[in-house]
This record gives C-alpha cells, structure tokens and sequence, in this order.
C-alpha cells in the first residue's frame, strides 16, 4: 500500500467522524432538529463516484462507523444502511449519469429517507419491546431527506476535495 494511502484512510474516518459529530449536533433540540441532513451519506456520495473497487465499501463502512461513534443507533444497522446507499449508487451510476452534481443530490436525499424509514422502524420495533404504548409515530422524516440532497448539493465539490483524501481517488486513464 503507498504511503499516500496510509493517511488518506484515517484522514477520510476523520472527516466521517467530524461529520456524524455535526450531525449528532444539529439534531438536538432548538437547533435544525427533523431538518437535519445526513452528512455522512453526503460524504460517501462526494467520493462514491470516484472509489474504485473495494474502497467504496471501505469508504461507507468507515462513514457507518463514524455515525455509530456519535449515535445510538446499532452499528450493524448503519453499516447496513450505508452499504445500501453505496449499492444503490453503484447500482443506478452503472445505468444513469448520477455522477452530476442533480441526480447525486436527489439520489442521496432518497437514501437519507431510506436510512431514516429503516432507523425508524428499528427503533419502533425496539420500544414495542418494552411495552405497547411505545413508539414512534407521526415523525417527519422528509425534511431531513430534503435538507440531506440540499447538503449533498452545495458541499458535495467540498467534500470531494477534503485536504489529504486526494489518494483515495479513481485514477483515469
């Protein structure tokens, strides 16, 4: 592995975790609250194009696990989940031009509203455990989905040129 590498992939983690934390943040009360965006999925969808091979998979699993440092969402779950987006970009880049900077934005606010729909209904199933008049009902889950493509949109050039993570990137030849 070069030395160039050895130090994008802690550097990317950091970003990841720095992400998660901002996330974690802004989500409290009296702050951005349900308009939150996801700024992990933000920062996979940045470099999602331009992983080649297994770093991608590198790339969501090091995302899930910066969200999990700063969440109380299972790790399984969110590694799940960032796969998923990962899978679902790859899968649609191979049949569209989501690689622009529209269809990237509007693909990750789908996924954001994905993730959230799975955590929702994780947590639900989790409090149904603990009695039947537990839940989580009528929480809107389309604002942070729209702020996440919003995100995705205006940081996605930022988040692709982060200082250090420049060797992470797909070489064209």
């Amino acid at each position: 592995m070069r030395p160039a590498l050895l130090l994008a992939w802690p550097l990317f983690f950091l970003y990841a975790l720095w992400a998660a934390a901002l996330q974690a943040w802004l989500a409290a009360p009296g702050r951005l609250s349900e308009w939150t965006p996801d700024l992990g999925l933000a920062l996979l969808f940045a470099w999602a194009a331009r992983l080649r091979g297994g770093r991608g998979i590198a790339a969501a699993l090091l995302v899930a696990l910066g969200r999990a440092a700063s969440s109380a969402e299972p790790p399984a779950l969110l590694a799940a989940n960032a796969l998923g987006a990962l899978g679902f970009f790859t899968g649609l880049a191979r049949a569209l031009a989501i690689e622009r900077p529209l269809p990237r934005a509007l693909l990750c606010g789908t996924c954001a509203l994905g993730t959230a729909l799975v955590l929702v209904a994780a947590r639900t199933r989790v409090l149904a455990a603990d009695g039947p008049s537990v839940g989580v009902e009528g929480v809107p889950l389309w604002p942070g989905a729209l702020a996440s493509a919003a995100a995705c949109l205006v940081l996605g050039p930022l988040l692709a040129r982060l200082p250090g993570t420049a060797p992470l990137a797909r070489v064209r030849r």
